[in-house]
């Protein structure tokens, strides 16, 4: 009998040789917008829009030491480059309603932002996005180059029946309105 028991206890808690070492994560949603004097949550054409220029919302992973500031905001400037320009930024949480969903300042602390800071529950940020607002300049809404984020399409490129310069996929309808030489006829090359 006592075989029989101590084969189940060992089977329990078997031994761990190679134990590893579990990175903390902190994984959140945040928004970055364009304007210094924005006071409302962008409606979804304005999202459209700052997703286009590269901001907007992006879900963040963020894995290091939860105390540094530096580390926080190299995270934020690496996933928003066009922050870097806008000489700091603030963190904001939504506020009032539904309809009229005001943005109210996520207050900084002396150290500055931190991870550990933003997921204290005197926050009061729990599962919200967290707005990012540039601090003292705005940040262009352009859109990105060709050399933008991985998940923009452009398309192969593809050569204008008009002037034989080659432009991508989803630049050539746009050219094609304005070509200067549009003396070509599309119906003699439909079968």
């Amino acid at each position: 009998v006592s075989r029989l028991f101590a084969s189940r206890s060992s089977r329990r808690h078997p031994r761990r040789s190679n134990a590893t070492v579990s990175l903390l994560t902190y994984t959140h949603i945040f928004c970055c917008i364009g304007r210094k004097d924005s006071t409302f949550v962008p409606r979804r054409p304005d999202k459209d829009r700052l997703h286009r220029a590269g901001l907007g919302e992006r879900r963040i992973c963020f894995q290091g030491d939860f105390h540094s500031c530096q580390e926080l905001t190299d995270c934020l400037y690496q996933n928003f480059p066009r922050l870097r320009t806008a000489g700091g930024y603030e963190l904001f949480k939504t506020s009032g309603n539904t309809r009229n969903r005001q943005l109210s300042v996520i207050q900084c602390p002396n150290e500055g932002y931190t991870v550990q800071y933003l997921k204290e529950p005197t926050t009061m940020i729990h599962h919200s996005t967290i707005y990012i607002r540039p601090l003292q300049c705005n940040i262009s809404l352009e859109q990105e180059g060709t050399e933008g984020p991985p998940n923009t399409y452009i398309g192969p490129l593809t050569p204008c029946l008009v002037c034989g310069e080659e432009l991508p996929f989803s630049q050539i309808r746009q050219h094609n309105q304005s070509c200067s030489s549009w003396s070509f006829n599309c119906s003699k090359h439909t079968a």
